[in-house]
């Protein structure tokens, strides 16, 4: 267990890890009801992301929240992250812990890996949501270099120094300071870093098989797109949608920027509340 987090309650009251392809893979769920939604995170984030909006899905409808190999409480690879293992372990995750299909919920990177997923495994994604994702990719995306990791002498000077990517509003601060307790780890010299791996940023180099799945979907797609994000568009969902070669629900949340779950989030649970196979029944 994280130290740093010690203080804070448990994400979500249930929770486990799955093993896929020799990496341990955390998962946190709570609440009953169909369809479940399992949740996945962006890039260097983690289930934590998902905070803001818990309470109110739970409370209506099984809820799954993963943490992606090199990110959060799950398992590094020392090997790298090759670009479908992501896809592997949401698919482990719908046939040993949900134990059957369930509507997906992902944002930025875990849109891009809901939509492979959804694409690939057909029998178990019942619908597909994706937050502010850069779907199709476009090449000028900003994606942080792979490099050495950032380690702190202390925990308050890593504290300090955790930021939203790409830059924008914090959220509230209690949620601010919870979301940087969850992302911290302390080394076995005592020192700080973060906890995801920034090996991952390797895998964003090949972002662009994405676009050759979005013709294999066969669920009813939303695309969710913050107004105010630096890296989405109309133009882009629009692609999405011209891959597919069928209508999505396309919208924008005004007044939001990329991570949606954070800065919007009675909205996205207002969505999901309201969208063929997410809604609660």
């Amino acid at each position: 267990m994280n130290p740093d987090a010690d203080h804070l309650p448990p994400l979500l009251p249930e929770g486990g890890t799955i093993t896929v392809e020799d990496c341990a893979v955390r998962w946190h769920a709570a609440g009953a009801g169909d369809p479940t939604l399992v949740l996945v995170h962006g890039g260097g984030a983690h289930a934590g992301w998902w905070e803001p909006v818990l309470p109110a899905l739970s409370a209506r409808q099984r809820i799954v929240a993963i943490d992606l190999s090199g990110h959060g409480d799950s398992g590094h690879r020392p090997g790298g992250y090759p670009s479908r293992i992501w896809v592997t372990e949401v698919a482990a995750l719908l046939r040993e812990v949900v134990r059957g299909p369930a509507a997906v919920v992902g944002h930025s990177l875990g849109g891009r890996i809901g939509t492979s997923t959804a694409a690939l495994c057909p029998d178990l994604v019942t619908a597909l949501v994706t937050l502010d994702s850069v779907i199709p990719p476009y090449g000028g995306e900003p994606i942080p270099r792979v490099g050495p990791r950032k380690v702190y002498d202390t925990r308050e000077l890593a504290l300090k120094a955790f930021r939203l990517m790409p830059p924008q509003p914090p959220a509230e601060p209690d949620t601010m300071d919870r979301l940087a307790r969850r992302s911290i780890t302390q080394l076995p010299d005592g020192r700080y870093t973060w906890k995801f791996d920034p090996a991952i940023f390797g895998e964003m180099e090949d972002r662009f098989g994405v676009a050759r799945d979005i013709p294999l979907i066969r669920c009813p797609v939303t695309i969710v797109q913050g107004g105010l994000s630096e890296l989405t568009a109309p133009a882009l969902a629009e692609q999405y949608q011209d891959l597919l070669g069928r209508s999505v629900d396309i919208m924008r949340f005004a007044g939001s920027y990329h991570h949606i779950p954070l800065d919007a989030p009675a909205k996205t649970v207002e969505l999901l509340g309201r969208l063929d196979g997410t809604r609660p029944r």
